[in-house]
């Protein structure tokens, strides 16, 4: 049990980190300042600062962000009545609490390209510029430093914003095919000449070593296509010719005969295999996607996070630490595909706004833009109360 605990927490932990960091990379690579990284969601247990980024872990492995310079001031100053304190004619500091020799005003706006903010004090409009080192301290004691406009993701071209939006997931996707890599080197991959690794019964003339190459004069391309025929048919006996050293001989062997396949390590099977695992189970993955969008699935078969969770614990609980592996490899190609989703507050629906912006030549304006994401991000809500509840429905059923 509490195998299965530390794997749940492990993987979603991982799955989340990998995500974010890859967001975190890309806005770093691209110059834009991250002044929050968080892990989990909850209370904080740990933070750990690097580089002017604070790395924080928290309670619940579900979620996680990366703050990025410019998502929160806007939010924190215009239309609020805030404490300014000056320092050589510039702003030092925008704080909600009132400190020796602050100044009452009200914000009005905010120029991040020429660091002016202007306010009004006694019904008069003034304006000052920010010094370079300016923060808003709220009263959690939260620090919020105003970062220059060209370290802000609100300055950087749309393909820029693009490759920050979609690292995360492609992030993912990396994760997953270096986890598929290394079970299929560790574990090596069916050779595709269709070589016998093992035979579950002495009695059979089948010998380890022997290739297949056609059951019931048909030929045999691989090893699905092989125990298809082989537990498909009603007959006792199947005719099978084999390639042993370089003799060609016919052989019976009975149905209920096991084979399993000779395995390779060589770099470029477990390459091919791994590039095949991948394309399978997005595939499975992403026609799941589209039967619930299109109401060919029911949406009580919708699974939230406590019903993921459900099923990693019953898989690290029961099955082989194979299983457990593979299985976190799909989840990570599942957050991937959903986070790829043309849905507002999504990376995929950040991206169409971009696109959109492009093919208009004018991008949408932060205020309807943020209008668009509150309402993906308030339908996201609503599909995870759904699927909670049909979560606790099949708990206590």
């Amino acid at each position: 049990m509490l195998f299965a605990v530390c794997s749940v927490i492990i993987i979603f932990m991982v799955l989340v980190f990998t995500h974010e960091f890859g967001h975190l990379f890309a806005a770093k690579y691209n110059n834009v300042n991250c002044p929050e990284f968080s892990v989990g969601m909850g209370p904080k247990l740990f933070s750990i600062k690097v580089n002017k980024t604070a790395y924080n872990f928290r309670l619940f492995p579900i979620g996680g962000y990366v703050r990025m310079a410019g998502d929160d001031e806007t939010y924190y100053l215009v239309e609020r009545d805030m404490y300014i304190i000056v320092e050589g004619e510039k702003i030092l500091s925008i704080e909600e609490n009132e400190v020796l020799n602050s100044t009452y005003v009200t914000i009005k706006s905010i120029d991040y390209i020429h660091r002016k903010l202007t306010y009004s004090i006694n019904d008069k409009i003034c304006s000052l510029l920010l010094h370079e080192d300016a923060y808003v301290l709220l009263k959690s004691k939260k620090k919020i430093y105003i970062s220059p406009y060209d370290s802000m993701l609100a300055s950087k071209k749309p393909l820029q914003k693009s490759a920050i939006l979609l690292a995360g997931p492609f992030a993912n996707i990396a994760m997953a095919l270096i986890i598929l890599f290394s079970v299929n080197l560790i574990h090596g991959v069916p050779r595709s000449e269709l070589f016998i690794g093992t035979v579950n019964s002495s009695t059979s003339t089948l010998k380890p070593g022997d290739q297949i190459i056609s059951i019931d004069k048909k030929k045999v391309e691989n090893w699905n296509e092989l125990n298809f025929i082989l537990n498909s048919s009603s007959d006792t006996n199947r005719k099978i010719v084999i390639r042993r050293g370089e003799e060609y001989l016919n052989v019976q062997v009975k149905n209920s005969i096991t084979l399993s396949p000779m395995k390779s390590r060589n770099i470029s099977s477990v390459l091919t295999s791994t590039y095949q695992d991948t394309l399978h189970y997005s595939t499975i993955l992403i026609k799941g996607l589209r039967d619930i969008l299109t109401g060919e699935e029911s949406l009580k078969n919708l699974s939230g996070p406590a019903g993921v969770m459900k099923q990693t614990y019953d898989i690290a609980n029961t099955s082989t630490f194979h299983n457990l592996i593979i299985w976190a490899a799909i989840m990570n190609l599942n957050v991937a595909i959903f986070n790829l989703l043309p849905i507002p507050a999504l990376d995929g629906g950040r991206l169409l706004v971009i696109i959109i912006g492009v093919i208009r030549r004018k991008q949408i304006a932060p205020e309807k833009e943020g209008l668009i994401h509150l309402l993906g991000f308030t339908f996201m809500i609503g599909l995870t109360i759904l699927a909670t509840w049909n979560d606790l429905v099949k708990f206590f059923h």
